[in-house]
């Protein structure tokens, strides 16, 4: 039995509710709020359990609240969404159907439609949080998602301790979903398209430490050498087009280096 697990954070209750009424026929929903503000009476209407947060823990924190609550009502797949994640919804039933009959343990998500399948499917070591499907028999042998990444990296950190230890992911080619990034724009650049983020200062904290966490975890596992390398070098670009494109560029430099040499009592 699949659950699907809503994070989120001051939504756009609108588009919020489109997306419940768009599941709720097929699936079980839990959503976790960070928001500031209760909006359980929002969903009253609907057959789901919400739940609200204290504090904001960050998308991590709320996805271990989701872990927790699908082994503790015994089901067998987790589905995972952010509040801004867009979707077809038979391309999800075609992934779970096939999913659920195979020996994987997780599904990541497609982001560009022009990626061209030529199999079903295909190996992959990485993926993001928002559309990824995943056996909760998983936590039994990795455990579940760190929630003192808060909001960044945690995703990949799980990624790699799937990879490290031996554990299969793909893609498969129906999943694909849409997603969007901050105040987002495209910069055509010598007939090329560049996708530009363009989140506000203070994330760029948190990505910064995200790699710190990581590196520190990992750098020593040869096995993991090359993902290590692909997120590095990610960041290094990500940082010329904050450079290159991007507004307040001082202030997101200067708060990422903050977040790459912070300090604290979780895991370092």
């Amino acid at each position: 039995m699949n659950l699907i697990g809503i994070v989120i954070y001051n939504p756009d209750i609108k588009n919020l509710i489109d997306k419940i009424n768009y599941l709720i026929t097929r699936y079980d929903i839990i959503i976790v709020d960070n928001s500031e503000f209760d909006n359980s009476k929002k969903f009253d209407c609907f057959k789901l359990y919400y739940r609200k947060l204290k504090s904001n823990y960050g998308v991590a924190g709320g996805a271990r609240v989701i872990c927790k609550y699908a082994l503790i009502k015994k089901y067998s797949t987790i589905t995972f969404f952010d509040q801004d994640t867009g979707f077809d919804l038979d391309n999800l039933i075609k992934t779970l159907d096939f999913f659920e009959n195979s020996n994987f343990e997780i599904c990541y998500a497609n982001y560009s439609l022009n990626k061209k399948f030529v199999e079903e499917f295909s190996l992959s070591k990485t993926g993001i949080f928002s559309g990824t499907i995943l056996k909760t028999t998983l936590f039994n042998k990795i455990g579940s998602y760190r929630s003192d990444f808060f909001m960044e990296g945690f995703d990949l950190e799980f990624s790699l301790r799937c990879y490290v230890n031996n554990i299969k992911a793909f893609k498969y080619k129906y999943w694909f979903i849409n997603q969007t990034f901050g105040s987002g724009k495209i910069i055509n650049l010598f007939n090329r398209k560049i996708p530009v983020d363009n989140h506000l200062p203070w994330r760029y904290f948190y990505r910064g430490r995200s790699l710190k966490k990581i590196l520190l975890k990992y750098y020593l596992n040869s096995k993991s050498f090359s993902i290590i390398f692909k997120i590095t070098f990610a960041h290094t670009k990500m940082l010329l087009k904050v450079i290159l494109f991007e507004e307040l560029k001082l202030n997101k430099i200067k708060n990422y280096f903050f977040g790459l040499t912070f300090k604290n009592l979780y895991n370092e």
